[in-house]
């Protein structure tokens, strides 16, 4: 995955308060998939294990979002949980400038 996009995800998560950075742990340690569509489960594993994202910082959580559901999946799943969080302005700068 290039760094463009790795960066925006930083850039998004950024926007974030700790608050909020905890709550996005959260849903990465839940399964996600139960409401996504059949043509997006290529694109997922399982979730994340909160052991892994308990210290993580944005950027340490960007990694393991990539490492875990690959570049569009971090993508989707990062604007996915945007949006349950209200934060839908980030979902769209997200998905304009990726």
């Amino acid at each position: 995955m290039g760094n463009m996009l790795k960066d925006l995800l930083v850039q998004e998560l950024s926007e974030l308060t700790k608050v909020e950075l905890w709550r996005v742990h959260w849903c990465l340690s839940q399964d996600l998939l139960q409401n996504f569509p059949p043509h997006f489960l290529s694109l997922w594993s399982d979730p994340i294990p909160v052991s892994r994202l308990e210290s993580a910082d944005r950027t340490r959580t960007v990694d393991l979002m990539v490492q875990q559901y690959h570049a569009e999946g971090a993508k989707a799943v990062t604007e996915e949980i945007l949006r349950r969080m209200n934060k839908n302005q980030l979902a769209d700068r997200l998905m304009r400038n990726s």
